[in-house]
């Protein structure tokens, strides 16, 4: 609105202030203003009045004596009509930033209203309501995660390193074993190629054998070669013994565990007095199931689950061995009777009756029968 006024004003102060006409001005003014113009025909005077038609004329005489000249006739450029261009241009760069802007201010709208899947950040004293009802700031959150991320990382670089150990382990006793049994086979054939003993006639003097020197050489030579086969005998018996050691102590540990696991399941063997009668029932259990006590003593101590079955089943054997006796304690006595469902009257009526009446068959006495019939009567 503010544009398009001033459009109007400054066309107004142009029209009022402009000494040049239109092309289009009236014809009535070209006459006034072409008093001086000569036609080709009529030549006009001075101050004389022109008709409509010599207006004419001289109209298009002037606008042709202008062409032949080479000067077209131009209208020259008007200020207000630039300015007009310029504000023209003004409203169009100002509607399109309007334009920008209210689609920028729309996608911003826009965006905001979006859900953001990713979440937003939280600060580290803000506060969680956990499934249990507890409240932990996301600090505390963040430190649980670590130290769980930091603890399961060290557990499965403990669990790696215990499977490279006991691969380890199995190779390095496989490599025992195999070296064990090279050892013994070099100590079988070193007893096979290895020289005789000398014989000691070599040093009897006044023998046809008699040979101090040989004897020396075949002593030295053979002593040579029982060296060689006491090594490798000493090296298995190196062997051996460590490999008797490692068992032991395995043994001990694998005891040790599942005597740990038994008292997990009976407490009450904390007691030396009832370890000693448990162990008393497992021996009586195992030997009389068949088992000897190298059995026995070879299997419940490193087994847990045998030290169970042997005390249910040294139960068992005492529980029938005291069948008798709490049958005789129970011989005699009335047995346990049933709770039932409690009569009603009339049904106690009719018991009544039914008992009378069957006295009275048993007896046939006149005192059961009246008995009876007032029983009768009476239900």
């Amino acid at each position: 609105m503010r544009v398009s006024s001033v459009r109007e004003s400054r066309k107004r102060s142009r029209a009022s202030s402009d000494p040049r006409k239109p092309a289009s001005q009236p014809l009535a003014e070209l006459a006034i203003q072409g008093n001086n113009m000569e036609d080709d025909d009529t030549e006009i005077g001075g101050g004389a009045s022109l008709s409509i038609e010599q207006a004419a004329s001289a109209f298009v005489k002037a606008t042709s004596q202008g062409a032949d000249k080479g000067q077209p006739v131009q209208d020259k450029p008007i200020e207000g009509e630039e300015a007009d261009d310029e504000l023209q241009a003004s409203d169009q760069d100002e509607g399109e930033d309007d334009g920008e802007t209210d689609d920028e201010s729309q996608a911003a709208e826009e965006t905001e209203d979006e859900p953001d899947d990713k979440g937003r950040f939280v600060a580290a004293n803000g506060k969680v309501k956990l499934p249990d009802g507890s409240v932990l700031t996301v600090s505390d959150l963040i430190q649980g995660n670590l130290r769980d991320r930091d603890y399961r990382q060290k557990t499965m670089g403990l669990s790696d390193e215990r499977r490279a150990f006991e691969a380890q382990s199995s190779a390095l006793q496989a490599s025992m074993q195999q070296v064990n049994e090279q050892r013994a086979f070099m100590s079988s054939l070193l007893q096979q190629i290895m020289p005789p003993a000398p014989d000691a006639r070599l040093l009897e003097a006044g023998t046809p054998d008699y040979d101090p020197i040989t004897y020396i050489a075949a002593k030295a030579n053979y002593d040579n070669w029982m060296a060689s086969l006491n090594h490798l005998h000493q090296q298995s018996e190196a062997a051996r013994q460590q490999t008797e050691q490692k068992i032991a102590k395995e043994r001990n540990e694998r005891a040790n565990s599942e005597g740990e696991k038994l008292l997990g399941k009976i407490p009450s063997l904390r007691d030396s007095a009832k370890l000693n009668a448990f162990a008393s029932g497992l021996q009586s259990a195992g030997l009389a199931a068949g088992f000897s006590k190298e059995e026995i003593a070879e299997a419940v101590p490193y087994d847990h689950r045998m030290a169970l079955v042997l005390h249910k089943a040294a139960l068992w054997d005492k529980l029938q061995a005291n069948k008798p006796k709490a049958v005789q304690q129970v011989e005699g006595r009335p047995p346990v009777q049933k709770s039932g469902k409690r009569l009603t009257p009339d049904a106690q009526k009719a018991r009544r009756a039914t008992d009378a009446i069957t006295r009275l068959k048993q007896t046939g006495t006149v005192a059961d029968a009246a008995a009876a019939y007032l029983a009768s009567r009476k239900g």
